[in-house]
């Protein structure tokens, strides 16, 4: 999500040489698309540019934490819907974007949702919307007699006559610890629905206890 912060005065260290009416921006890495963006911007409005900085991801929550704590926020930044970008709404340290900023019209309506709070929204899509894909190892499913899945139903079958093989259904490399977190929380959506889903992201303790919650 792309969000606007309020009264941020920009973060030290800023690049040099960007103007007083200029803004700042904070982003991850690999964003090759926004730099074109931004740079396009820039030779177009030479009094008014943006400094963008770019920031590893293991790196970057902290940073914004630091930066907002510190009254030095960068005017608009990338941050993740959801709970995440809620946290900033309660404290008063983002704007809503008017209509017109906003332009909703050209997302589908349940993307909206995880930037939308109180009937405001505080960001729109960035980065796009990627699906999160499986893959299978043809030989394991061809000598368990297992098809590929197609459906999540197909999935669990599928997972139930590994487990009988004695094969392991399922693994993740977890190098990093976040896109593990993805593939639990689609399952908990899938498995519980957004009512739990919403109710472990607004603080509700009682949602862990809820069987569809992953036991550790």
């Amino acid at each position: 999500m792309g969000l606007a912060a309020c009264g941020s005065s920009g973060p030290s260290g800023s690049s040099a040489g960007s103007s007083a009416k200029g803004l700042t921006m904070w982003a991850l890495n690999d964003q090759t698309i926004l730099k074109e963006s931004v740079d396009a911007y820039n030779k177009d409005h030479p009094d008014e540019k943006i400094t963008l900085r770019l920031f590893a991801n293991d790196d970057y929550k902290q940073k914004l934490r630091v930066a907002f704590g510190a009254n030095q926020a960068p005017d608009i930044f990338f941050s993740w819907g959801g709970g995440a970008l809620d946290d900033y709404v309660k404290a008063g340290k983002v704007d809503a974007l008017t209509a017109a900023e906003a332009n909703t019209d050209r997302f589908t309506p349940s993307v909206m949702q995880s930037a939308t709070f109180d009937g405001k929204v505080y960001g729109v899509p960035a980065n796009g919307l990627a699906p999160v894909v499986l893959y299978y190892n043809k030989k394991v499913l061809a000598d368990a007699g297992v098809e590929p899945p197609k459906t999540y139903a197909d999935l669990l079958a599928a997972v139930k006559k590994l487990k009988g093989k004695g094969v392991m259904p399922l693994s993740l490399a977890a190098n990093s610890k976040w896109p593990t977190l993805m593939y639990l929380e689609y399952l908990l959506d899938r498995q519980g629905g957004s009512q739990v889903f919403s109710k472990i992201a607004s603080g509700d303790a009682s949602a862990w206890k809820d069987a569809s919650v992953p036991s550790r």
